[in-house]
């Protein structure tokens, strides 16, 4: 994990010292997304233009879930319980706590204007932190005295490929808002999220 974000890393510089002649900008935005519940977060990045209207850009985002699914529930199949009871006693229930994102690809200029849409293409490593909450059976058994649970973390980390798309609006000469919805799909789950937030160019 460390040798891809630092590779992350090299490659900005790379990418900043060959084209240093080009703007750079900075931005700061908030994002929102419903997968396996409601989760909020915050994301920042950078993109250093290539080109008029071509930009390599790299995200880092933080997201936190308020309101949580059961991972497990959503992978279940029919009759793998045999009664609620059994389902009590036996189901593992997993809960994504947060997701960090981050996201490393081109983003495209559509037309000459201060306010324009644009695309992009990003490839991302997503680290996941999960709670995972194991049924420990007491001795009286009987509903609702069914089972107490222990809680443990665990995490994955897994790559998914990638758009983002939206429209950036002109605020001043150095500043836009941009509003935009992203789309990553991996190994483990896809996940959309719409974000919101201001770009300052240097």
């Amino acid at each position: 994990m460390k040798r891809s974000v630092l590779s992350l890393m090299l490659l900005l510089i790379a990418v900043s010292n060959l084209f240093s002649q080009n703007k750079f900008t900075a931005s700061v935005a908030l994002g929102v997304m419903n997968t396996f519940g409601a989760a909020e977060g915050i994301e920042i990045g950078c993109k250093q233009s290539i080109s008029d209207r071509l930009s390599f850009q790299l995200v880092g985002a933080y997201y936190s879930w308020s309101s949580k699914g059961d991972v497990n529930a959503y992978r279940l199949n029919g009759g793998q319980y045999f009664n609620s009871l059994d389902y009590y006693l036996h189901h593992v229930r997993k809960e994504i706590n947060t997701l960090v994102p981050i996201r490393l690809g081109f983003n495209y200029s559509i037309g000459s204007t201060a306010s324009h849409p644009f695309f992009g293409i990003e490839w991302t490593i997503n680290i996941v932190n999960y709670n995972s909450f194991l049924p420990n059976p007491v001795a009286n058994t009987s509903v609702p005295f069914v089972v107490s649970y222990s809680k443990i973390n665990s995490r994955d980390v897994f790559v998914s490929l990638g758009f983002d798309m939206g429209y950036s609006f002109y605020l001043t000469k150095e500043m836009n808002a941009a509003a935009g919805i992203k789309y990553q799909a991996g190994k483990l789950f896809d996940y959309v999220a719409f974000v919101g937030g201001v770009e300052y160019q240097f």
